[in-house]
């Protein structure tokens, strides 16, 4: 039972203000959740001198389950709180002690606090300044009772717990509103950013169809209708022509046929780059047999301007790259090298190790270029075609292809190039996988 009510002396005065400010002390020092409550029943415990400290939450689940226990051994919670429901516990309007349990609420209570060794207890509420908090239940095993003047300490100390809580769990969910929010802004953020880059691919797609239609429509029609018009002279009035004439004409004719073959491959290659509709299949190669399937393809158009073609690669020399991105790059740069070389020229393709890399180098000595054409080489919205040294024609797709399937590999590509003197072309590629 509580101890008969006296008027504290000075020094008792003394140690509940000492008391007060310690625990006022640890409640406004932030923390963790559970290391903060922790803490408070820790503190309790050291200035109440308690064994056995709980604090609990009338909204726990199934009753007043505990929210933080201090001294209680691991597995009696559950125990000793079955049916020791909220309705019995909150109802005590203030604190007191040798609280009484009925037997047919807690049958196990009584027997569990005898287990424990308690034989002081005492209840507190713990209320906020708009609700309830919980309550305290504190425990002493041994015979020591919580007299009246500590019940009001502890009382006046649980309001200012209940007010702590309070702001805890106020600060709780503003964090919790906080972090959300932060979630929703970088889910925006993602939004947008997906919705830009959706934006982008569609323009992407559009500038590519648009480009496709303009070569169709002029760079591809042109070509289209010189042969038509050469096959007509030749057809119609063949008597006009003598044979040396003819195998001009049909030679010009083939010359055509073949570079609108090779603009039709390029603008399916383009095409589906744009899309990457590509499938890369990365092998290793033998570059020299690579450099010869080319040289093969391209001979016509070399031998119509008494262009050499000069294979300077080692036999053994392999890389590891995609065959046909492979035979494509090779074609266009040697294509273009022929075509910007004047008759009697050379062209000439070597390699090199470097590293774990192979340098691919197509050298021409042609009309080369001067910085701005170099700076927009690569740029498929440039679009600045040039006649090649014997008037052919060209749309500036080659060396755009080049670099969009030397990237897809993996590979870099540049161009060095002096006007009047000629240009080199360098590829690398991985010389292994």
């Amino acid at each position: 039972m509580p101890s008969q009510d006296v008027q504290p002396s000075g020094a008792e005065a003394l140690r509940d203000a000492t008391r007060f400010t310690r625990l006022l002390a640890v409640l406004n020092e932030p923390a963790p959740r559970g290391a903060y409550l922790d803490r408070i029943l820790s503190t309790i415990s050291e200035l109440f001198l308690v064994d056995i400290a709980i604090l609990l939450d009338p909204d726990g689940m199934g009753g007043n389950e505990p929210v933080a226990s201090l001294g209680l051994p691991e597995g009696v919670a559950s125990r000793l709180f079955r049916g020791f429901r909220s309705s019995h516990a909150f109802e005590s309007p203030r604190a007191g002690a040798a609280l009484d349990i009925p037997s047919h609420q807690a049958p196990d209570t009584k027997a569990i606090f005898r287990e424990l060794g308690i034989e002081e207890v005492a209840w507190i509420p713990v209320a906020g300044s708009r609700e309830l908090r919980g309550a305290l239940l504190l425990a002493r095993c041994r015979s020591q009772p919580f007299g009246r003047a500590e019940l009001d300490m502890l009382s006046a100390m649980a309001f200012r717990i209940g007010v702590a809580l309070e702001q805890l769990d106020q600060m709780t969910r503003l964090e919790q509103e906080l972090e959300e929010r932060a979630k929703a802004e970088a889910a925006l953020r993602e939004s947008e950013s997906m919705l830009r880059a959706r934006q982008d691919e569609l323009q992407k797609m559009v500038s590519t169809r648009d480009r496709l239609f303009s070569i169709i429509g002029h760079d591809l029609r042109g070509p289209v209708g010189s042969m038509c018009s050469l096959l007509h002279c030749v057809i119609d009035e063949p008597q006009k022509y003598d044979p040396k004439t003819r195998d001009y004409i049909l030679s010009e004719i083939l010359q055509e046929g073949e570079n609108i073959n090779l603009l039709l491959y390029n603008l399916m290659e383009w095409g589906k780059a744009q899309r990457a509709d590509l499938r890369l299949r990365p092998r290793r190669l033998v570059l020299r047999v690579c450099v010869e399937e080319v040289f093969a393809l391209l001979s016509s158009q070399a031998a119509a301007k008494a262009v050499e073609l000069i294979d300077g690669v080692q036999p053994e020399l392999g890389l590891f790259v995609d065959a046909d991105s492979l035979q494509t790059i090779l074609r266009n740069l040697v294509s273009n090298a022929v075509k910007f070389t004047s008759p009697g020229g050379r062209v000439a393709v070597r390699a090199e190790n470097a590293a774990d890399r192979v340098r691919i180098l197509v050298a021409d000595g042609g009309i080369g270029m001067d910085e701005e054409t170099m700076k927009t080489a690569f740029d498929s919205a440039a679009r600045i075609p040039n006649r090649g040294t014997k008037g052919e024609k060209g749309i500036g797709l080659g060396l755009v292809l080049c670099k969009d399937l030397v990237g897809m590999n993996g590979g870099s590509i540049s161009i060095a190039s002096e006007k009047g003197k000629g240009t080199t072309v360098t590829v690398e590629f991985a010389g292994k996988r």
